[in-house]
């Protein structure tokens, strides 16, 4: 599981290919992500969900491995299709260059 940095298979169990977006966020000038998706914060050593418009740099995100920390953060006014998932686990990992993101799916349900 998250806690335990252990690659889980998992079903997607619904997936929206044609999700359009007037604006989405860059990560670290490489992992471009709309703000649907919540992300894992690490802090004090737990985790949390935080909306990606309220990350600020210095912030620790979840990854496969350990942490990856925020150094830039910048939103980008581009219409974009994007991709909508959802899955068993409720969690996905997304590779961007060398780093492993891991990021919440099923949005549209309460967390």
């Amino acid at each position: 599981g998250l806690d335990k940095n252990e690659i889980v298979n998992t079903k997607v169990t619904k997936i929206v290919k044609k999700h359009p977006r007037a604006y989405y966020y860059s990560i670290n000038e490489e992992l471009m992500i709309s703000n649907d998706h919540p992300l894992y914060l690490v802090s004090n050593g737990t985790l949390s969900l935080v909306k990606v418009e309220e990350l600020k740099i210095g912030d620790k995100l979840k990854s496969m491995n350990n942490t990856i920390t925020i150094r830039s953060i910048s939103i980008i006014n581009e219409s974009i299709m994007t991709v909508y998932m959802e899955t068993e686990l409720g969690n996905f990992v997304v590779k961007a260059n060398e780093n492993y993101y891991v990021v919440k799916s099923n949005y549209s349900k309460r967390y």
